[in-house]
């Protein structure tokens, strides 16, 4: 009789997943890939579980099956945090980081679960990535990085228009701590800076954009409107539910006391005949609530004139006067729209600060 021999193959993916607490704690830039990959914090560790976590040998083969279980890039060394620098060792294609000697506190840690729920593995937590990342950077990449950890997306080449929908990993304030956290406790002037004009709950990083352009201080090119709501969902009657055809409605920014709702109207809304028919419904169930509703296309957001002019509109409606031509001020805003929208969004204004 002949016996037939069968070999199941297992992905190298699903070989011998590291459990939380004890393999390397994955930091830097590669806990910033594991929450562009769809990875989400499920559970913070208490002070115990991180000092073990953080004590754990940081060897070769850790980094290994480490690598293998989240598919970390090959050609991309894989950035992980041990407690000192008598921890520290040297491992082929791994970059070690040491917690700041001038942290007084347990960083925070969490258990990142994979995208397919099926294993978790321990990583700093999402402000902590953007701490580390943005005491280096420049306001540019820090504000980019905020909004993409602080909003309900995540970059996703498959997804429509390269954007997935998900829940915040972390908010403003938490990014602010975990930067203090990281410094022991002396508060870095540039980070207010970096999260100035930052809302929680943008959609999208041109939302980002809009809600910086609009909030921050004159002095740094902004109009200095109140911060608004961002994205928060109102709670409708049954009627109002019948008009919209959803239990719920998101103003983009949300002005209550005011009874202001601005709505960004992208070029992607325009061409997708469903979101019109919403923002449609949407638009009735604000005027049937007496709210004032205001459209900005991306038009007039490139359009410096056109962009000042609208703004000028939200300022009257908030009680607030139209601003006044200032040279200091228009040179601020054209460094500012520069920032955020590149260089054509930014010429037209500059034939202002003259």
């Amino acid at each position: 009789m002949t016996v037939e021999c069968t070999c199941e193959i297992v992905p190298i993916e699903a070989v011998d997943p590291p459990s939380p607490g004890a393999g390397p704690v994955v930091s830097h830039e590669s806990a910033l890939w594991l929450w562009r990959q769809g990875w989400a914090p499920v559970r913070r560790l208490d002070a115990e579980e991180s000092a073990d976590a953080l004590g754990a040998a940081m060897c070769t083969e850790g980094v290994r099956r480490l690598r293998r279980w989240t598919s970390h890039p090959a050609e991309c060394p894989i950035h992980v945090l041990c407690a000192s620098q008598d921890m520290r060792r040297r491992v082929k294609r791994a970059v070690c980081h040491v917690v700041p000697a001038a942290c007084r506190e347990p960083v925070p840690l969490v258990e990142a679960r994979s995208p397919r729920g099926d294993g978790t593995v321990t990583a700093v937590a999402p402000e902590v990535s953007w701490a580390q990342l943005a005491l280096k950077a420049g306001v540019t990449v820090a504000r980019e990085l905020a909004w993409e950890l602080t909003g309900t997306f995540r970059p996703c080449d498959d997804a429509p228009f390269g954007l997935d929908g998900r829940e915040p990993l972390s908010a403003v304030a938490d990014l602010m701590d975990a930067a203090v956290l990281l410094r022991g406790g002396c508060f870095p002037k540039h980070v207010d800076r970096m999260l100035q004009g930052v809302c929680d709950r943008t959609a999208s990083p041109m939302e980002g954009r809009v809600a910086c352009l609009m909030t921050l201080p004159r002095r740094r090119g902004g109009h200095g409107i109140p911060t608004p709501e961002v994205n928060r969902p109102m709670g409708l009657t049954p009627e109002e539910a019948r008009i919209v055809g959803a239990g719920t409605v998101v103003p983009d920014f949300y002005w209550e006391e005011a009874g202001l709702v601005v709505e960004y109207d992208s070029d992607a809304v325009h061409g997708d005949s469903r979101a019109a028919d919403r923002d449609a419904r949407k638009r009735t169930l604000y005027a049937a609530r007496g709210i004032v509703c205001l459209s900005l296309t991306r038009g007039q957001l490139m359009d410096p004139a056109a962009c000042d002019a609208f703004m000028d509109v939200v300022r009257g409606h908030l009680g607030m006067d139209p601003e006044e031509p200032r040279p200091g001020v228009w040179r601020n805003r054209v460094r500012l729209r520069r920032a955020l929208f590149g260089w054509n969004a930014a010429g037209l204004a500059a034939e202002g600060a003259g």
